[in-house]
Parts: C-alpha cells; structure tokens; sequence
C-alpha cells in the first residue's frame, strides 16, 4: 500500500497558537532587550535560557520553544511553517517550498526534554541541522531526500 503525504497551511487556530508563544517568549525578556529575539542568535540565545528552568511536563511551553527553533531555521534556511499529515499522524513541521525538505522543529525541544536527553546545546543542535539541511539543498537529488 502507498504511503500519501498531505501539507497544508496552519489554519487560523494553529497561527494564533505560534503567534500566541512567539509573544509568550518575547515577553519573558526585559522591554528593552525583546528586539533580541528578531535575529537567529537571538531566538536560538532565548530558548537555551528558557530551556534551563523548563521541565517536561510543560508541554505548550516546550513547544512554544519549538515554533521559535523553527522560525530560526527558517529565518536561515529560507524555510515556512505547514502542517503535514503521513503515516505518523499530523503535526506543524517547517519545509523548503519546491523540495521535500520538511524540519519537525515544532516537537523536536520538546522530545528531547521529553525523553530526558538533557542538557540541550540548542546551538550545537541548529547548526546540525542547518548544516545537513544547506547540504541536502545543495545536491542534486534535492528532491529526493528524507525528511530531517
């Protein structure tokens, strides 16, 4: 049996929920240090700091942190927020329009934290996988390549 793949825009619930904690964070900062989190550093310097007081049982927190790493890579890689249905259920993941590059950020902290594979080097993380994502842009068999 073939395996189908559907993407969609997040609906309006879905951005209001990524708007929602992408406020959430920006609030978290002293008014005159929020202006942080519009650059990569500073979205990616936000959730290690947040990271080092979270638990696992913050769920909404821990994916709110999600939507910020993938608004990094995004911001980077030239990504956009959909959400994606296949054999693993749906969940928000970031792609590259044009290719079959699909980044699950959206639950990546979270499962971490989750699955007790602390501390996280939110930096080390990004750059792996920014890095594999620049290199699977740059082959030729951009189309072809499995999700990160």
């Amino acid at each position: 049996m073939a395996l189908s793949e559907s993407i969609r825009e997040l609906n309006a619930d879905e951005n209001s929920f990524f708007d929602f904690w992408r406020a959430q964070l920006r609030q978290m900062l002293p008014e005159q240090e929020r202006s942080i989190i519009d650059s990569t550093t500073g979205k990616l310097t936000v959730i290690q700091l947040v990271l080092e007081h979270a638990t696992a049982e913050e769920h909404e927190l821990l994916q709110g942190l999600g939507v910020l790493f993938g608004d990094a890579l995004a911001d980077e890689l030239g990504l956009r927020w959909v959400v994606t249905t296949d054999h693993f259920g749906t969940a928000p993941v970031v792609i590259r329009p044009g290719t079959s590059l699909k980044i699950g950020a959206f639950s990546m902290i979270e499962k971490r934290v989750v699955n007790g594979d602390v501390p996280i080097e939110v930096g080390v993380l990004f750059e792996a996988i920014r890095d594999q994502a620049n290199q699977l842009l740059l082959s030729k068999e951009a189309a072809l390549w499995p999700s990160v």
